[in-house]
């Protein structure tokens, strides 16, 4: 298991109308944040999951119908791994 809960950041560019969220925010976090700002994205009904569960196929919601899943709408992502021997904590 990899514990994310730190991954938690928003970097949000109005003129592309896109979104750099870490994998580490929950739902609510992410969905509250996002709509401060004029977006909105679809995920599930419950707050509290990880944003990186919903993405990856999880995120059934209210606006689904409307705007397809949150992976719907992902982007090319960069992916981050430790490096060999790092330590476990």
């Amino acid at each position: 298991m990899i514990d994310v809960s730190r991954m938690k950041s928003i970097t949000i560019d109005h003129a592309a109308r896109t979104a750099t969220i870490g994998t580490g925010l929950t739902q609510l976090e992410t969905v509250t944040a996002l709509g401060q700002h004029g977006f909105a994205v679809p995920t599930g009904s419950e707050g509290g999951v990880g944003l990186g569960g919903v993405i990856l196929g999880g995120g059934f919601g209210l606006l689904t119908r409307s705007m397809g899943m949150a992976c719907d709408s992902l982007m090319p992502q960069t992916l981050w791994s430790p490096p060999a021997g790092a330590p476990r904590n």
